[in-house]
């Protein structure tokens, strides 16, 4: 959905427009997003390749196999990511009222497993996998939104998605995830609070207790369009640490902030 080179087509052969991304963070982070055409694309029932990189389904977890080069500079990146579900898939959510996008929780809460040779990382904790769908650009029915998810250990993840329409309309949800299921979650009490602005000028918003701030205890990306960060706030009368991320689709739209995108965005064919 961020690929200059989709949009410059019309959004038109989507399957001519494939990516992997990864975002490493840590003691060496790293990134890799290379945009590659239909020749690179293999996808069936349990797997979805593209060029030398893979996601495969082996029956109890997801198995992502990663070989790619960084960008700007050409680094080798080169890993395995192992998924394994705690908590099950709830079921596809309407984000408008048009219903023309679409996210689903796939693995609220997934025990999650990192190997990698280049740069050298390894890790294993909780993590979390879910999916979005649409059937238009996203720009065209959101001018932002907000999305934040704390795990409550293994047992519970809470999750609030919030949406500015490209009309103004503001949209507000929340879901609690347990071992029971995926359901609304009223997320009485929580307010708007304010993240610190971001070095190009950003202003993420998050939902935590009225009267409350949260803490940016980590900035993972800050760029023109699109911030995530590790946050700490309070949710229901106890502290949460949690992911949030906040993404302008105004900012998304600028011719130059199209051409900033090709320099952590390249294309190949294969």
């Amino acid at each position: 959905m961020f690929s200059p080179y989709y949009r410059a087509k019309g959004w038109a052969a989507p399957e001519d427009h494939v990516a992997i991304n990864l975002a490493l963070y840590g003691a060496k982070p790293a990134w890799a997003m290379t945009e590659r055409g239909k020749a690179a694309l293999s996808r069936g029932r349990d797997h979805f390749a593209v060029g030398t990189s893979r996601l495969t389904w082996t029956g109890d977890g997801l198995e992502i196999v990663v070989d790619e080069r960084q960008a700007p500079l050409p680094f080798p990146l080169r890993g395995v990511i192992g998924v394994r579900p705690l908590l099950g898939a709830g079921p596809a959510q309407a984000l408008d009222p048009r219903k023309r996008h679409f996210w689903r929780p796939i693995a609220p809460v997934a025990e999650v497993t990192v190997a990698f040779a280049a740069p050298a990382a390894r890790w294993r904790g909780l993590g979390y996998l879910d999916s979005n769908w649409g059937a238009e650009p996203l720009e065209a029915g959101f001018r932002a939104w907000t999305w934040s998810r704390v795990h409550r250990g293994a047992a519970e993840a809470l999750i609030l998605y919030d949406c500015i329409e490209r009309s103004g309309a503001a949209q507000q949800r929340g879901f609690r995830c347990t071992a029971a299921g995926v359901e609304p979650w009223a997320a009485a009490g929580l307010a708007p609070a304010r993240l610190p602005r971001s070095f190009w000028g950003l202003q993420p918003v998050m939902r935590c207790d009225a009267g409350a701030r949260p803490r940016l205890k980590q900035s993972w990306e800050d760029t023109p369009f699109y911030t995530r960060a590790l946050v700490e706030a309070p949710i229901g009368g106890a502290p949460a640490i949690g992911v949030q991320e906040w993404l302008d689709l105004d900012r998304l739209r600028l011719p130059l902030v199209q051409e900033m995108l090709k320099l952590r965005m390249p294309r190949r064919k294969f």
